[in-house]
């Protein structure tokens, strides 16, 4: 049966795309309504609006037409991070402990013995671990989500390959050329730490997304002025903040841009600018005010703190008290400023250059959209220095990672012209635009791949990554590659005793026991940190029908484990209401013991 069509065909085939664009459409009758109907709808619209409907039309074509240049990003870079991550896992065992530590918190809310959103902990933002739930609710048909941590993985890999569409867009805003714009995209997704923190199910992937997320919004009202972006980048800046705590600096920094343009832009007295200035910084800023504000508020009411991270033993200034001196031997003795130097050399070296070049294009077209990134993510960026500096963190090489996707934008900004419209030399102006995106991303990337291996700029990837390519790979140079061994030993040791519920309590912030508890058959066996009744049974344990404490040496870390801080002496020697049951001397994880109660009542806990 011929189908017969609408004389408003064009002479010429075009693309979909093309005939949307040109106010036409291709209307078959007689097929099924369901096909039929919405296109009669949309060309009577196109009629009886005029230009309008056909600049909605437009807009629907655009729409679609960016979705699949999303996608087109998207699914390559989300299957190499979860192939690398896959790797990672599977065949070298490679894993960070904080990812693991961040997925466990997660499970302990799901599948331990006291399951409760509490159990999700208030050391860390919580968006990493809640990110995670749904896939370990799958663990069921894939035990590896959680025994190897690998939900975290898949995480990690989808937020970083969003961070890579999102760049993308926010170049094509910027009417970046197209050749630049894929270029700055493909080298932003292969640059050696995105690749790294995008596979390994850390909190990177997640944190970018949402501060690119943020610098784009941002970016459209500082060009057009639309209130809904703005509201939607203080949204996407208070879901950074429950990602990570460095998401402070830049909600401070780009409040102050926003007030400033605010009332830039308005007209009047300078009272109603300044008003017009207030009312667009509360509005940017309100809802990370809001997230900063409540999460602090459920961390008061809940554990009696609102900055656990600050003021638990667990906490950030806690560790570094007790492995401050190790962190700085492992910087081979390179002063902390020099330090600072070293790893944004090694992220983003030619960073200044392109920050010039942006600068100087953003006053030639009196173009504001170029502050969005350098607020956001040079916020983040200057927040990590400055802590560093102040002794407040660790230094570690991820925390500057934000300096990549500056330089990208960075350079995007530079290349920024007023219309997607080529005038003249179109071909030299694309070379060029190419060449100078390759000129200043790609020196980045070597220098971040040879910086990965040196432990004294990049400890924690050279102790995570080494031995995939060190010839001669030991224990004692890498004994993260034993982690996962040495865990997976302890969990098979307790199983098999086929325990009662709550029978082991053992404190989960000590390296390799977050694991034991991801590995277990069994987790309703184990008494954790995380448990409401925690302290209870830590103080009488025998009470409360435990069996076993799991106790790691008084050494570093140990010295903060709470099970140590409440028995002094239980590691030594018992403290006289234990008997040594077993010792795990895997490599990779702390000599733990295993203690048998005797049955006595403890009472008080003593040294």
């Amino acid at each position: 049966m011929s189908v017969e069509t609408e004389t408003r065909i064009p002479t010429q085939p075009r693309s979909f795309r093309g005939i949307i664009r040109a106010g036409e459409l291709q209307i078959p009758l007689g097929v099924p309504n369901r096909f039929a109907r919405p296109a009669a709808l949309a060309e009577r619209f196109s009629r009886t609006a005029g230009t309008r409907g056909r600049s909605a039309l437009r807009h629907v074509g655009d729409a679609c037409w960016r979705r699949r240049v999303g996608l087109s990003f998207f699914l390559p870079t989300f299957s190499l991070y979860v192939a690398l991550g896959a790797f990672l896992a599977f065949r070298y065992e490679s894993f960070n402990g904080d990812a693991q530590a961040r997925l466990a918190n997660a499970y302990y809310v799901l599948f331990s013995r006291d399951p409760h959103m509490g159990a999700i902990g208030f050391v860390w933002n919580p968006l990493p671990s809640i990110s995670v739930m749904p896939l370990l609710l799958l663990k069921g048909l894939w035990p590896a989500l959680a025994t190897r941590a690998f939900a975290g993985n898949i995480m990690s890999a989808a937020f970083m390959a969003g961070s890579v569409v999102l760049i993308h867009s926010i170049l094509r805003d910027l009417h970046v050329r197209r050749s630049a714009r894929v270029t700055l995209t493909v080298l932003f997704a292969l640059q050696p730490m995105i690749v790294y923190y995008g596979a390994n199910g850390m909190s990177e992937g997640i944190f970018l997304f949402f501060l690119l997320l943020t610098c784009r919004r941002l970016s459209m009202w500082l060009g057009d002025g639309r209130t809904w972006d703005l509201v939607l980048a203080g949204v996407a800046l208070a879901f950074a903040y429950l990602a990570r705590n460095e998401a402070v600096m830049p909600a401070i920094l780009a409040a102050a841009v926003v007030a400033v343009v605010g009332a830039v832009r308005a007209s009047g007295t300078l009272k109603a600018r300044a008003r017009s200035g207030a009312l667009h910084g509360f509005l940017f800023a309100s809802p990370a005010a809001f997230a900063f504000s409540m999460w602090a508020l459920l961390s008061w009411i809940i554990v009696g703190h609102p900055f656990e991270q600050f003021s638990s033993q667990y906490g950030t200034a806690a560790q570094l008290g007790a492995v401050g001196q190790g962190i700085k031997a492992g910087r081979g003795g390179i002063p902390a400023d020099r330090y600072v130097v070293y790893q944004l050399l090694a992220l983003a070296p030619l960073l200044p250059l392109a920050s010039l070049g942006a600068l100087w294009n953003s006053l030639r077209r009196r173009d504001p959209r170029g502050l969005a990134p350098a607020a956001v993510l040079g916020g983040v960026l200057a927040f990590a220095v400055v802590a560093f500096l102040s002794g407040q963190t660790a230094g570690w090489l991820r925390y500057d990672i934000t300096a990549v996707p500056l330089a990208a934008l960075m350079v995007g900004a530079a290349l920024a012209r007023p219309s997607t419209q080529d005038r003249g030399w179109r071909w030299v102006r694309r070379a060029l635009a190419v060449v100078l995106a390759l000129a200043v991303i790609v020196p980045s990337m070597v220098t971040s791949a040879v910086a990965m291996t040196d432990s004294r700029v990049a400890h924690e990837e050279k102790d995570l990554l080494g031995y995939l390519y060190d010839k001669h790979p030991t224990a004692q140079k890498y004994p993260h590659r034993y982690r996962f061994r040495a865990s997976d030993e302890i969990a098979r040791y307790l199983d098999a005793k086929k325990l009662s519920r709550g029978a082991v309590l053992m404190d989960t912030f000590t390296p390799c026991v977050p694991f034991v508890a991801l590995a277990s058959r069994h987790p309703q066996q184990f008494v954790i940190t995380n448990d409401r009744d925690f302290q209870p049974v830590l103080a009488d344990p025998v009470t409360f029908n435990a069996s076993y404490i799991l106790v790691p040496p008084k050494d570093g870390t140990g010295d903060l484990d709470e099970i140590n801080r409440t028995y002094p002496s239980l590691y030594e020697s018992g403290a006289g209401i234990a008997v040594l049951e077993h010792e795990f001397a895997g490599e990779g994880c702390p000599a733990l013991r295993l203690y048998r109660l005797t049955g006595q009542h403890t009472g008080s806990p003593s040294g």
